[in-house]
């Protein structure tokens, strides 16, 4: 139900970014830099890759894309993702709608994978003491026990 992911900010050095239109050779592969530049400032999943000079590799969504050397990012953080299509019903999460909202306390009904959206019972309710009533939410996390 949840797996750890690594996350880290892009942040390459003054050279790369200077040549960002040029190809340039890292290790034993040659790739545009311009790809690399646009990742600039932004956190991405990592994981460890071993060989080719890199340390890292780029990874989410199915995706494993550009090697990255550590000295290339920065802000190193271990996250907690949650598959909701495994959460069971009336499981105590804290949902919000954006980054700048507060976190709600709620129990989970189930996840809308068409929408993204994690749906709960409305107003503290459960599903043996909801009215019908169900919310949605943008982003959410397991509480936490004693939470």
């Amino acid at each position: 139900m949840i797996t750890k992911k690594l996350t880290a900010v892009v942040n390459l050095p003054q050279w790369i970014i200077e040549n960002k239109l040029k190809e340039v050779v890292f290790s034993d592969e040659t790739t545009l830099v311009s790809q690399k530049i646009n990742l600039q400032g932004k956190r991405i999943e990592v994981r460890p890759l071993h060989g080719a000079g890199y340390q890292f590799c780029q990874s989410g969504n199915g995706y494993d894309g550009y090697g990255w050397k550590k000295e290339w990012l920065t802000d190193f953080m271990e996250e907690e993702e949650v598959d909701w299509s495994k959460v069971p019903v009336d499981t105590k999460v804290f949902v919000k709608l954006d980054k700048s909202c507060k976190e709600e306390p709620r129990y989970f009904s189930y996840y809308d994978a068409e929408k993204h959206k994690i749906v709960c019972f409305a107003n503290g309710a459960t599903k043996w003491s909801t009215t019908g009533e169900l919310t949605e939410w943008s982003i959410g996390r397991l509480a936490k026990e004693g939470e």
